[in-house]
């Protein structure tokens, strides 16, 4: 090997070494002490106030307007930018040089996304419980995901190695307690307390500080509009409700995911963790 190619070896695997994360012990213990805060407190909550009941009326959406034999065809059609997002994460993954962990969580996330589309699409196109469930395996499919990568690249590998197993545990459990109890404890647990797990890495110094944010604003707009589903419906005219909206903003939380997931020059390298 001559002077020039051993010179640039050695700088490829200088920036590759460089790229990888090491282990953060203090880091993960707090980010630990902040889980077992968080559910400390949820137990409390759900010992002192009892179950979360789902609305009545949660499944009365404003827009019920049907096109070209489609029924709730808002409802069901904003669900395509789910499917957008994920493939495009998917495909941008086959590109972009991820350590081992963080691209297992992030190919999970994406491939929820697409669960998300087909699963949200089931439940609009007839609203009701069993479906409902069918569209929040989805959703917990991509948040155990995304809980995975921002732990990865925020805390450390070995942390989102195990956020994800954990959370891709916790959250169909999450699910499937409120389908067979009716009770929404766990699945409001697993949201305000993954938003809360998300806000608290993104206080750290890490390549995905600004993607937390940027998900948790997008995520808090999508909560706005779910929220005044048939105010916004009368206010524009019945052009498009608040639900439908909720859709477009849950998916533009996956552009900043993508785009960083894109940004990402450096080699896999050797584990760390």
């Amino acid at each position: 090997m001559n002077t020039q190619a051993l010179h640039t070896a050695t700088s490829r695997t200088a920036h590759t070494v460089g790229a990888l994360q090491p282990l953060n012990p203090a880091r993960e213990q707090r980010a630990l002490v902040v889980f077992l805060s968080v559910a400390l407190i949820a137990l409390i909550a759900r010992w002192l106030f009892g179950p979360i009941a789902q609305p009545a009326s949660f499944h009365n959406f404003a827009n019920a307007h049907s096109h070209f034999g489609l029924p709730n065809a808002c409802d069901v059609l904003s669900n395509l930018p789910f499917a957008a997002a994920g493939i495009a994460g998917l495909i941008g993954l086959q590109h972009a040089k991820l350590q081992r962990h963080t691209q297992a969580c992030a190919t999970v996330f994406f491939v929820g996304l697409l669960f998300t589309a087909a699963g949200s699409a089931i439940y609009h196109w007839a609203p009701s419980n069993p479906g409902l469930a069918i569209d929040r395996l989805g959703m917990a499919i991509a948040f155990a995901g995304l809980l995975g990568w921002i732990a990865a690249e925020q805390l450390s590998q070995r942390a989102g190695h195990f956020v994800l197993i954990a959370s891709s545990a916790f959250a169909p459990f999450a699910v499937l307690w409120w389908a067979t109890t009716q009770d929404l404890s766990a699945w409001v647990f697993l949201q305000a307390g993954g938003l809360v797990a998300i806000a608290a890495m993104a206080t750290a110094t890490g390549p995905m500080r600004k993607v937390a944010w940027q998900v948790i604003a997008w995520y808090a707009l999508a909560k706005v509009f779910e929220t005044l589903d048939h105010q916004i419906y009368e206010i524009t005219a019945e052009l498009v409700s608040g639900h439908s909206l909720k859709h477009l903003a849950a998916a533009l939380a996956a552009a900043a995911p993508i785009v960083w997931a894109r940004g990402k020059q450096f080699g896999n390298g050797a584990e760390v963790c």
